[in-house]
């Protein structure tokens, strides 16, 4: 491993591809979390607009079960009766048990004017609303309204109780309350949290959300599209992903409701995301580095095998080979090498069997020259010549001196006759023999040269 942190080609191609994964992996990462992040929000925006819806249907069953309760209760006989006798101790017994079984939260009867007459619950209030009975005075059948009470958001129903020549004689009011055990019934399966914000304060949650909570106002809410806005708050140290839509009822008094899903699941999911995303990462750059490093080394080490034998055959080595191990372009250059190492070797091979042969012929020479009577061969050499001069005799001078020595005073002198040997120093003629080398070259060349002497 330690020529990763050298420069060379293995570092240069590990390096590389480490690198271009890891921009790979970051780049994946951050649109995974993003995407994820998208999705995770967006499942959550879904969820609290169902739960809004949810709420939004919840409030709007709970006014039609206030309506259809008055009527039901206001088109009885006994009803009727007991209004047109104004018994209250009579309608008080009546109404309990009807409450009960349709029910709802508070029910009571008055006059035209608005007076109770008599309640199924405890009696808070000596009149209706002051709209109430204007929608009862302008011969409104039916109607609900909803009102912001001490004890809550109350959504409170009216029907003109007539007689039997259908002249009014009596209104019938039901009110159901929105208070906090209504919105803990609609988010049983739910995460998130309820809201009902009447005037810019909470009249109904599912948990306390204190008093310095900001949330956004009426007109806010109602400037954005389909009355729907989506706004982060902060509530008890706590982060919500809040949904706020519009409440509307017949007055000109609407109010909020607010659907809060705590960040703190997204912001674990993201966590967690992120922590996966990063041991799949640090694997994923363990395996990307192993895989890179053995892919360069496939393409390395041949190459340093090839480098290894170049530089042995660089020094003289032409015996050097690389072992053939790859299969693919890497391999033809090995297989070229090696063809052209042989070549090498083949050439030089047959130069040094030529040398030899050039050598040993050089080396006979010499033998032969070595070996052979050379007192023999120039007397034969000394026959011809005096024979083809015609001359009486004639003598032949060996000289063992290189050349442009001075002349040694001793000769050695052959005479020769044509019947017999002639005494060397009687010779007629004389000839003197001396050595040569031809440099560099071999085998020595000998020559003689004939000298005259006197007889």
């Amino acid at each position: 491993m330690r020529k990763l942190f050298t420069p060379s080609l293995l570092r240069a191609l590990v390096s590389r591809n480490v690198l271009v994964s890891v921009l790979a992996l970051v780049v994946v990462t951050a649109v995974a979390i993003y995407e994820s992040n998208d999705l995770i929000l967006s499942q959550f925006a879904d969820e609290s607009a169902i739960l809004a819806d949810v709420a939004l249907n919840e409030i709007n069953d709970q006014a039609d079960l206030a309506q259809r309760a008055a009527t039901l209760v206001a088109g009885l006989p006994t009803t009727r009766e007991l209004t047109e006798q104004r018994d209250a101790d009579g309608l008080t017994n009546f109404l309990l048990p009807v409450k009960s079984k349709i029910g709802v939260d508070d029910m009571s009867v008055a006059d035209n004017d608005g007076r109770i007459i008599a309640t199924a619950q405890e009696k808070t209030s000596d009149t209706l609303e002051p709209e109430l009975v204007s929608l009862a005075r302008a011969q409104v059948q039916q109607s609900w309204v909803l009102f912001d009470e001490p004890q809550g958001l109350v959504i409170r129903a009216i029907y003109v109780i007539r007689n039997g020549d259908q002249e009014p004689i009596g209104t019938m009011e039901v009110g159901n309350v929105l208070g906090s055990t209504f919105l803990k019934s609609i988010k049983t399966r739910s995460n998130a949290d309820l809201a009902l914000i009447w005037n810019g304060q909470v009249r109904a949650s599912t948990i306390d959300f204190g008093t310095n909570t900001m949330f956004p106002s009426v007109p806010q809410v109602d400037a954005e599209p389909n009355d729907v806005l989506i706004q982060n708050i902060s509530a008890n140290n706590t982060k919500y992903y809040g949904i706020f839509r519009v409440v509307r009822s017949q007055r000109q008094n609407p109010g909020l409701l607010a659907v809060l899903v705590p960040t703190a699941g997204v912001e674990q999911a993201q966590r967690t995301l992120i922590a996966i995303l990063i041991v799949l990462g640090g694997a994923l750059v363990v395996i990307v580095t192993l895989l890179s490093y053995r892919a360069a080394r496939s393409i390395t080490k041949p190459l340093e095998s090839l480098a290894s034998a170049a530089q042995r055959i660089e020094a003289g080595d032409l015996a050097a080979r690389v072992q053939q191990v790859s299969p693919h372009e890497i391999g033809t250059l090995e297989r070229a090498f090696d063809t052209m190492a042989a070549s090498l070797y083949e050439r030089e091979r047959a130069q040094r069997e030529y040398l030899d042969e050039v050598r040993a012929v050089n080396e006979v020479a010499d033998a032969v020259v070595g070996v052979t009577d050379a007192e023999r061969i120039f007397a034969r050499s000394l026959d011809r010549t005096v024979s083809l001069l015609a001359a009486d005799g004639g003598a032949i001078v060996i000289r063992e001196d290189p050349p442009g020595a001075p002349r040694p005073s001793r000769r050695a002198t052959c005479a020769s006759s044509r019947t017999s040997r002639c005494p060397r120093a009687a010779a007629p003629s004389a000839c003197s023999r001396r050595t040569s080398a031809s440099s560099g070259t071999s085998p020595i060349h000998r020559r003689a040269r004939c000298e005259r002497s006197p007889v």
